[in-house]
């Protein structure tokens, strides 16, 4: 399961775009927000930013995806 191996990986925010996806299909919104919200800290690399941005924008927190967006291409412009 998804939660499963994102407990044992929480620093995967590709793992956790997966589990919030399929959290919002399932109209589970809160769920999906809290599972944003226990994010672990991001590594200095375009690739995780980005996927949090997803995150944040599939529970339509649109300013902190932007955000997140933005610090993902002062890591990397050409990411």
């Amino acid at each position: 399961e998804l939660q499963q191996a994102l407990d044992a990986n929480p620093e995967d925010w590709e793992l956790r775009l997966q589990l919030i996806e399929a959290l919002v299909a399932d109209s589970r919104h809160d769920s999906a927000v809290e599972v944003v919200n226990k994010g672990e800290a991001l590594p200095r690399e375009a690739g995780p930013w980005l996927a949090a941005a997803k995150c944040y924008a599939a529970v339509g927190a649109l300013e902190q995806a932007r955000g997140l967006v933005a610090s993902a291409l002062e890591i990397d412009a050409e990411h």
